[in-house]
């Protein structure tokens, strides 16, 4: 109670009790979501609508349906995640797959022949039969002319060089044969080596001697050593006595050298790599229309 002299107004009466008279007419709940305005998460729109339970009503809720939203921090929700855990807009080869999910990321076909290497790592399966140089460049040529733009270079600085071999008639009478084709890379005494710009893997080459060589000349011993990147990885001796053999390296390998004191020829140089020579005129078909 009090006792005033003057003229004033009194309003919000506000209190605590058993019970209450009518509801005033004053909204303070602009939304009419139950919740005062003062207290509004979300204003404008209904606070009880949560359906992912993250405490943030769906109209202010970036994720509605996701209750850690985007957890990877990609802009994308979780809910609509291609690659949960890595970032969906980073896809450099465009296929549609993000390079945290992309198993082949550089490739737009990943791997196309199915053979569980993506395509930017495939090797070619690569064949020097010497045949095209031979034809190119003509007898006692340096193979290396004809394959070093290639990616093959031949050091012949010891060396006879390119020989046409008994099918082209046996220019210089050394009485062999290719064993793919008839050409091959004729063999003085001394250093020779085989170098590859890039790696190369599942290396081979024939080593041939004619009796003939042998007769003239004799027998030859020496040791192929293969390199990658400075360091010796393998070793072969080959021994050569009118015949012929196939020195083989796994690799990867990016050199190949020896020293010998004979005479003879090399062919059918084979390995994979990331890209090939022409291919060679060389026959490495035994008649079915499939390679060798």
């Amino acid at each position: 109670e009090w006792d005033n002299s003057g003229y004033f107004g009194v309003d919000n009466v506000q209190y605590d009790a058993a019970s209450c008279p009518p509801a005033s007419v004053v909204d303070d709940d602009d939304d009419n979501d139950g919740v005062s305005n003062d207290d509004d998460l979300c204003p404008g729109f209904d606070d009880s609508v949560d359906p992912d339970g993250d405490g943030v009503p769906t109209g202010c809720d970036t994720c509605p349906n996701d209750v850690n939203d985007d957890s990877d921090g990609d802009g994308v929700c979780d809910s609509s995640d291609i690659c949960p855990g890595s970032d969906d807009t980073v896809d450099p080869d465009g296929d549609g797959v993000p390079s945290g999910c992309d198993p082949c990321p550089d490739d737009v076909n990943d791997d196309s022949d199915g053979d569980g290497i993506c395509d930017s790592l495939d090797l070619e399966a690569c064949v020097i039969a010497f045949d095209d140089a031979w034809a190119a460049l003509g007898n006692g040529a340096d193979p290396d002319a004809y394959y070093s733009p290639y990616g093959v270079s031949f050091d012949n600085d010891g060396g006879y060089g390119l020989i046409g071999g008994e099918g082209n008639g046996d220019p210089g009478n050394w009485d062999l044969e290719g064993t793919n084709g008839s050409a091959l890379w004729g063999i003085h005494p001394g250093y020779h080596a085989i170098s590859f710009d890039d790696e190369a893997t599942n290396v081979s080459l024939d080593y041939m001697q004619s009796p003939l060589l042998e007769d003239v000349f004799g027998a030859d011993s020496f040791t192929v050593f293969a390199y990658y990147q400075g360091a010796q990885v393998d070793s072969y001796a080959v021994t050569l006595s009118g015949d012929s053999e196939t020195v083989s390296f796994p690799g990867p390998v990016d050199l190949l050298e020896w020293d010998n004191s004979g005479y003879f020829g090399v062919d059918n140089v084979q390995y994979d790599a990331a890209s090939c020579p022409p291919a060679s005129v060389g026959d490495d078909d035994d008649d079915d229309g499939v390679s060798n």
